[in-house]
């Protein structure tokens, strides 16, 4: 029994070291990794609607030209408009923090918002009535109703204001004057050349 136990044990040596080159174990299975074949197949994606694009339609049936257009509302037409009414624009009247204009037979009648006519009343009485005097052809009638005291420069202002009424060919008048003011004018001298009424349509009449 030795004898035939040395060949069994030489071959099964001879298998260990294979083996061991190998780098499988004794008794151990090779392990074999199988390659599980995926399918191929792609998810479609589903088309998004876009907010101008009518539902049905998609990004690839629509012209280039058409993409990114954004939907224009209807143009009105002579049809569907109808009958507009146009609302007449009343004339416009000048209101600032020193005068109040308003338009009597085509004269502007400006009234002074200030009791005294001083340096700064004189600058923003002037802007306000030479632009409002414009549309009138400088047809001008001043009420002193509210005005108390002139200054050197309120007179100065007075003056101004007369002569760019003749230089582009109208007329200045001035109402409403209390017996204070009327006697400076008469002191100043400047009653001579300017047109001084008690009325509002007395100095209406007399720029018309």
């Amino acid at each position: 029994m030795a004898k035939n136990s040395a060949p069994t044990v030489r071959a099964s040596r001879t298998a260990a070291r294979k083996s061991d080159r190998t780098g499988t174990k004794r008794g151990a299975k090779p392990i074999v990794k199988s390659k599980v074949a995926r399918p191929a197949t792609k998810k479609a994606r589903k088309p998004v609607a876009s907010r101008n694009r009518k539902p049905g339609v998609t990004k690839a049936s629509t012209p280039k030209a058409e993409r990114g257009r954004v939907a224009s509302p209807a143009k009105r037409t002579k049809g569907n408009l109808g009958t507009l009414r146009v609302p007449s624009r009343k004339p416009k009247m000048l209101n600032s923090t020193h005068v109040e204009g308003t338009m009597v037979d085509g004269v502007l009648v400006a009234k002074l918002k200030c009791e005294k006519l001083g340096e700064y009343e004189a600058s923003i009485v002037q802007g306000d009535i030479s632009a409002a005097a414009k549309g009138t052809s400088w047809k001008v009638a001043l009420d002193f109703t509210d005005v108390q005291l002139i200054s050197s420069v309120g007179l100065g202002l007075i003056v101004t204001l007369n002569k760019a009424a003749k230089t582009n060919k109208g007329r200045m008048s001035m109402f409403n004057l209390n017996p204070n003011l009327l006697n400076l004018f008469k002191i100043t001298r400047l009653d001579s050349g300017l047109l001084i009424k008690s009325t509002a349509q007395e100095a209406i009449e007399a720029v018309k």
